[in-house]
This record gives C-alpha cells, sequence and structure tokens, in this order.
C-alpha cells in the first residue's frame, strides 16, 4: 500500500484543473469502452436492456419494442429522462447514466472534503472510482444501476451533513431510478445509532422504512405496465437459477472484480480509519453486508452480478482514503 501513498503525494501536487481534466479522461475512456454494448471485447446479449429501451419508446409515445413490465417498471426515472434525448433510445440511457454517474463522482468529491480528506487522497479516490471494473462493465449497457448511483451518492452526503431533507429528496426520486436506493437506510440509522443519536436513528429508520413501502405500493399500483403482463411479486426463491448461477462465471467472478482493489483497500484501512471516524466506518461496514445480503438474494431468485457491490463504493472509499490518510499521518 506504500505505492498508494505515493501516488496521493503526486496527486497532492497537481493542479485541480489538471487532475479534474485528467479524471474526465479516465472516466470517459473506462465508462466509453462498453458503451452500447459494444461486442469488440465483451460480446453479451440486451438482455434487461431491451425492457428500457421499450420504457424510452413508451415515453416518447412510440409503440414499444418490447414488454414493459416488472421489475423494468418500477425503474421509470432513467427511460423517463432518456426520452427527451434526440437520441435512439440506447444511447440516450446511456448517456444519462454517464451524467448521473459524473455527477455522482461530484458528490463523493465534496463528501471526502466535508470529511477533511486531503487533496492527494480524494482524488486518488475519484479515481479508483473510476478506474474499476463496474465503471466499465455496467455503466454503459443500457442498465439503470448507472442513474441510481447518484442517488446513493447524494443520500451518503445527506448522512454525513445531517441534512434530512436533502436525504429524503434524494431517497423518494432514487427509488424511481431502482429500489436498490433501500442500501441508504441501514447506512444512514447505523451512522446516528454510532453517533449517541439513537432516538433519532430509531425514528429515521420508521420514516424511511414507512416511505420506501409507500412507494413501492404506489409505483406497482400506477407505473405503466404492457397489458397481460403481471405484477406479481416477481422475484422468488427458485432452485432452478440458484444452479444456474452456480455455474455462471459471471454471477461468481463479477462481484470479485466489483469488490476488486477497492475492496482490498477498504480491508487494509478499516483498523486506522475506524480510530478517526468511528460511525461512518460502522455504516459502511452495514452497507456492505447490506450489498451482500441483496446479491445473495439474487443468487436465490434470479441472475446475480457484482451490480450490489457498486452500490458500496461510495463509502469504501471515503473509509479507505481517511485509512490511508491516518496511516500516511503516522509515517
Amino acid at each position: 500500500m506504500k505505492s498508494l501513498h505515493i501516488i496521493a503525494q503526486f496527486l497532492s501536487n497537481k493542479s485541480i484543473l489538471w487532475l479534474s481534466l485528467v479524471t474526465l479522461i479516465l472516466f470517459v475512456t473506462i465508462t466509453g469502452v462498453r458503451f452500447n454494448r459494444n461486442n469488440a471485447i465483451v460480446n453479451r446479449p440486451l438482455n434487461d436492456a431491451r425492457y428500457f429501451i421499450a420504457y424510452v419508446e413508451h415515453f416518447r409515445g412510440e409503440t414499444p419494442s418490447d414488454v414493459i413490465r416488472p421489475a423494468s417498471n418500477w425503474r421509470m426515472l432513467v427511460p423517463f429522462i432518456a426520452a427527451s434525448l434526440p437520441l435512439e433510445p440506447l444511447t440516450a440511457i446511456n448517456i444519462i447514466n454517464q451524467i448521473l454517474l459524473l455527477l455522482s463522482m461530484f458528490m463523493l468529491y465534496h463528501s471526502m472534503l466535508y470529511l477533511k480528506i486531503s487533496k492527494g487522497y480524494i482524488w486518488l479516490g475519484l479515481m479508483l472510482f473510476s478506474v474499476s471494473f463496474p465503471a466499465f462493465y455496467y455503466t454503459t449497457i443500457g442498465y439503470v444501476d448507472a442513474g441510481v448511483m447518484f442517488f446513493v451518492s447524494t443520500c451518503i452526503y445527506a448522512t454525513l451533513k445531517l441534512s434530512w431533507w436533502l436525504f429524503m429528496v434524494s431517497f423518494v426520486l432514487g427509488f424511481l431510478a431502482k429500489e436498490s436506493i433501500a442500501v441508504v437506510m441501514p447506512f444512514a440509522v447505523v451512522y446516528l445509532f454510532v453517533q449517541g443519536k439513537r432516538e433519532h436513528a430509531f425514528a429515521l429508520g420508521l420514516i424511511l422504512i414507512t416511505t420506501y413501502l409507500a412507494e413501492s405500493y404506489w409505483v406497482r399500483q400506477y407505473a405503466y405496465l404492457t397489458p397481460g403482463e403481471k405484477n406479481n411479486m416477481f422475484w422468488v426463491i427458485n432452485p432452478e437459477n440458484i444452479g444456474l448461477n452456480l455455474k455462471r462465471i459471471n454471477s461468481l467472478l463479477a462481484p470479485i472484480l466489483t469488490l476488486g482493489l477497492v475492496g482490498l483497500i477498504y480491508l487494509f484501512s478499516i483498523k486506522s480509519a475506524i480510530k478517526t471516524n468511528k460511525a461512518l466506518t460502522w455504516a459502511s461496514m452495514i452497507l456492505l453486508a447490506t450489498t451482500l445480503a441483496m446479491y445473495a438474494f439474487a443468487f436465490i431468485t434470479t441472475y446475480a452480478d457484482g451490480r450490489p457491490f457498486w452500490l458500496a463504493y461510495f463509502a469504501m472509499i471515503m473509509v479507505s482514503m481517511v485509512g490511508l490518510q491516518n496511516k500516511a499521518k503516522k509515517t
């Protein structure tokens, strides 16, 4: 890990303009490799992307090219915004994904500023976020996970700042991007609890659960559904899918690649980070545990991959940079 300190020191001596330009180039390059499911490197079918393409067409008043069914109909926000762009549906979705993910990095930057992380480690964290497997593999393939990342980042920032109006707005909108916004619920509650604000943590937990269930009911009742499709529970334990996931390389390897270097640095940094920011470190651990539970649930009900763990990146990177900075101060 000594090399990370050297890189952080190098970055601390560069101008903000230089750092911004290099990070932007890295981001565009990494997320652009698979743009619109470019088959030159990874040859994969559209899978669920075809439902989001159909949703864009629906919002444009066109005849959808495929069905719109649960859970694609719940995840309306990215297709709704993409429908306003004068571009082919898949391209429009992926442009919106890039913009929202770039904005999430902006929130990560301000979160690390708030934590008083030094310049070199802030930009090291941003570059780790950009040059990562999930940024490469999931951002521009027509899914909406990159879209919900912005709202996860905003909720985490709001938790640090104890700005609950910002948290609730981001939480409600984030649900319309993807229901996996739920990962921020235990993060925020544990953050408050470890800070000693136990009554506030309990009250927030009740408010978030109520809001999540109410919004789930509203979306299931009123989101567009192709006639003939059923709005059932959708996710049920499926022994056949369990067997398929045990055989799928993507189900087994993608989580490892997603956690990757960010996960290793996080594990290396927890002990040091918890000494100066106990609340953030414990909240990050419950967030990571939540994403593990989401992966396990997907494994027994549908097709599993590394996307749940991507949702933990913001907290993991912040904890990692706090820990690395603490270690650097001791040397």
